[in-house]
């Protein structure tokens, strides 16, 4: 969930208009979609989180 975190500071930002997460953990995805949508520390760019890399790339394009 680092990477969570890091997506809501500038600096990490830097140069992004979006992210895609991708895991193939169900347990690893309901955290990490708690923690965007629901948690105070929220990402500053659209971000979501994705059981398969070929959504997520046509999600980011």
């Amino acid at each position: 969930m680092h990477v969570i975190f890091l997506l809501s500071t500038d600096y990490a930002i830097q140069g992004l208009k979006s992210s895609a997460l991708v895991t193939d953990n169900i347990f690893g995805k309901h955290l990490a979609n708690f923690f965007v949508k629901i948690n105070v520390v929220k990402p500053k760019i659209p971000t979501r989180i994705f059981s398969k890399e070929d959504d997520a790339l046509e999600w980011l394009k």
